[in-house]
């Protein structure tokens, strides 16, 4: 019997002390992105708005950080785990909502959450686990992001060049029923809470500028991420923090005053494309290299 205590206890104990350690291994990381570009001028703002200051390249964002663009520029904005890139076009604000990480040992678990305030984004989405979340917020919805590069402006459209979104608007004060928009294809805001929201085919400009966004990006074999900025690097570590090397000198996001090379000016999609009747549900397509799938 007294074997059977010892036996008992050194199980619970044992017990104990792995759920202590998946407790610490599945901590939640608050992750931060890094401007990686810009091309103009932009502003940033780390309370939610209440001040502005010149943004520059190096400079780190988290929750509650917000990037303003002039009418002629863009900035690059690199999410490590989280992303990896978000392409702010110009005339935009674009906040920070949430940019956690949950490793939990077996998996890397990330809620990413996007405040679009006005303008345009452009983004390239990695291949997530089943539990993560990416979502952008606009003034009409929301969109859920899975494994997607997509172009989405403030008016509540949805460009998807491959993987797939699933878009929820609210028309009339009325939450509509969530739809699903794949790869190669565009869907808008409906003119009223009995009309399907329209979809139509992505104009091919879209997939070549999220392209551009996503030149210098590299996710290593071993699953971190390195990004290219002026003077040195950005990376991820293997538990998802991200970091800033400049010259071989951890910068700790402080920014620098050199800029990247400049993005390449943004191309509007072809507004004049006819909607389409039917939504088609095309899967992620590897061998496209970031170009236009076209819808079925």
């Amino acid at each position: 019997m007294k074997s059977f205590r010892r036996l008992s206890l050194g199980y619970f104990v044992a017990l104990a002390a792995l759920v202590l350690a998946g407790t610490a291994q599945a901590e939640t990381i608050h992750n931060k992105g890094i401007i990686r570009a810009i091309r103009g001028s932009a502003q940033l703002s780390n309370n939610k708005g209440q001040s502005w200051s010149n943004a520059k390249v190096g400079q780190s964002i988290s929750a509650n950080s917000q990037v303003k663009t002039a009418a002629d520029s863009t900035v690059d904005v690199f999410l490590g785990e989280n992303g990896p890139v978000v392409r702010i076009t110009p005339d935009t604000t674009m906040g920070i909502d949430k940019l956690d990480l949950d490793n939990t040992g077996i998996e890397k678990v990330i809620e990413t959450q996007l405040d679009l305030r006005n303008g345009r984004i452009l983004g390239s989405v990695k291949k997530m686990a089943a539990a993560s979340k990416y979502e952008v917020k606009t003034p009409v919805g929301v969109a859920g992001i899975r494994g997607t590069e997509y172009s989405i402006n403030s008016r509540g459209q949805v460009s998807i060049v491959t993987g797939s979104a699933m878009v929820v608007y609210v028309v009339e004060g009325q939450i509509l029923p969530a739809a699903q928009v794949g790869a190669g294809q565009t869907i808008s805001p409906p003119p009223n809470t009995t009309t399907p929201p329209p979809i139509t085919p992505t104009s091919s400009t879209v997939g070549a500028t999220v392209g551009e966004a996503m030149r210098g990006v590299t996710v290593n074999p071993n699953g971190t991420i390195t990004v290219t900025i002026s003077g040195g690097t950005i990376t991820t570590t293997e538990n998802g923090v991200t970091t800033v090397v400049n010259n071989g000198n951890n910068n700790g996001g402080g920014g620098t005053p050199t800029l990247a090379p400049a993005p390449q000016p943004i191309t509007e999609p072809n507004q004049n494309i006819k909607p389409g009747t039917e939504l088609s549900e095309h899967e992620p397509n590897s061998s496209t290299g970031g170009t236009l799938i076209p819808a079925g």
